[in-house]
């Protein structure tokens, strides 16, 4: 009796990780390896750099020899004093050619809003330098 009531624990632990998706009882359950519902919209930060004609250029974190994490972890912090840009921007054109110098740089949300279509995205501009 004592045996089919722990099994019957375990299961009913088990099937309550699946139901709820809760990680509380990981052990005992499968930890759920991609979020889903609400939780799985997709947010990215986009870096872009602005030309002297006005041209919105995209930049990898690694023009700036940065990881992505490196400046996420920083963007409190960059918001908080867009001078931080400043340095950024700096590196970058001092190993840019005369005709790819940013005059602006620019850190951008794009979370994707829809599916159905094919995913469209919405922007929200979160800090630039010079403001």
């Amino acid at each position: 009796m004592r045996n089919l009531a722990a099994v019957a624990l375990v299961v009913g632990l088990m099937a309550g990780t699946v139901w709820w998706q809760t990680d509380d009882t990981w052990p005992l359950a499968q930890m759920r390896m991609f979020p889903g519902g609400s939780e799985s919209n997709v947010a990215i930060l986009a870096i872009k750099g602005e030309l002297a004609g006005g041209r919105l250029i995209t930049l990898a974190p690694s023009v700036f020899h940065m990881k992505r994490a490196d400046i996420e972890g920083q963007l409190d912090r960059a918001s908080a004093d867009p001078r931080m840009l400043r340095d950024l921007m700096d590196h970058y054109n001092l190993s840019a050619s005369s005709g790819r110098r940013i005059e602006s740089l620019v850190f951008i949300r794009r979370e994707r809003i829809s599916r159905a279509d094919g995913g469209r995205w919405a922007e929200r501009e979160l800090v630039r330098w010079p403001s």
